[in-house]
């Protein structure tokens, strides 16, 4: 609409009697340019009203002139934003729907992996909880089963972690590699007392002829055993299985802030467990998460003789 049919409106929605004839309008208002005319009405803001008149010949039909909606709202900005909101809705709902199906083809998935993930972190932070509760459990019992080789006094199974791979990228990215080393100690260490207590649980029903344990399962015994003395506290211990599993879902705690945390509270990492971890695992500063830095700095310089041969520079 150029300014000339722009005031030519203007001067039609001025009027007050609502229709106005095609003299008044053609040769009065638009001062005889019938082209600007039909161009209104072209463009939906002039619409034609035909009327019955009654001349000398009879009853004939005379079309007459008025505001469309269009044209009232034109001149208002925020009454031709609702204008066009009311007339465009279909092609705002396709939009809406269009943006609405990208929305989730690109989000939904990423959404569902995300909370796949979290839950698994989530699902192995219990399961180191519940592994140092078993371990506990069955250290007290270990006095009962070496004493008397019967199935009541057979450890308790751990919960086997099964970890897939994209958990285990995120724990490596995220603990360092040292740190996560000690993760992957722990899980093996783990999964060899299940081994050793699977064992036992196999070869408990083999007796010799005499009535004596087979051999199988005295070896299997003396191996867990072994293995528990050798995960328990005292000088040289590479993990304390106790200390050292509430220092790994310290880890957890510090570096997901999204975990449900224990109902015992958050967990400590004692100075023992990282002086254990560093000694044993090695330090890299540069891949070590910052929550932990200036506790190992703080080791190392304390104990720096006995550390200057395994800090990887």
């Amino acid at each position: 609409m150029n300014r000339k049919e722009k005031l030519i409106l203007k001067e039609l929605i001025k009027r007050k009697d609502g229709l106005v004839s095609p003299a008044d309008f053609i040769n009065g208002i638009a001062q005889q340019d019938r082209r600007a005319v039909e161009n209104l009405v072209a463009m939906g803001y002039v619409e034609e009203v035909p009327q019955d008149r009654i001349g000398h010949r009879g009853t004939y039909s005379l079309n007459f002139y008025r505001a469309t909606e269009k044209a009232l709202v034109e001149f208002s900005y925020y009454k031709k934003f609702l204008f066009n909101l009311k007339t465009q809705t279909g092609l705002l709902i396709g939009i809406f729907s269009i943006l609405t199906s990208i929305f989730i083809a690109l989000y939904v998935p990423y959404y569902q992996k995300n909370i796949q993930q979290k839950a698994a972190v989530q699902s192995l932070y219990k399961e180191i909880l519940t592994n140092q509760d078993i371990f506990i459990s069955n250290s007290n019992n270990k006095r009962n089963l070496i004493q008397n080789d019967s199935v009541e006094n057979l450890p308790e199974l751990f919960i086997a972690s099964n970890i897939d791979d994209e958990t285990r990228k995120i724990l490596q990215e995220k603990f360092g590699l040292i740190q996560y080393r000690w993760l992957l100690y722990y899980l093996q260490q783990t999964k060899l007392l299940n081994d050793e207590i699977d064992m036992m649980n196999s070869y408990l029903i083999i007796q010799d002829k005499n009535g004596t344990m087979s051999s199988g399962y005295l070896n299997s015994k003396n191996s867990y055993i072994n293995t528990t003395n050798s995960l328990e506290k005292g000088d040289g211990v590479k993990f304390n299985y106790v200390e050292d599993t509430e220092c790994l879902y310290y880890f957890f705690e510090q570096t997901f802030r999204y975990l449900n945390i224990d109902h015992r509270g958050r967990a400590t990492c004692e100075d023992e467990s990282v002086f254990r971890l560093v000694y044993n695992f090695g330090y890299i500063e540069v891949d070590t998460p910052s929550w932990l830095l200036s506790q190992i700095k703080k080791i190392i310089n304390t104990k720096k003789l006995e550390m200057e041969d395994v800090v990887t520079p």
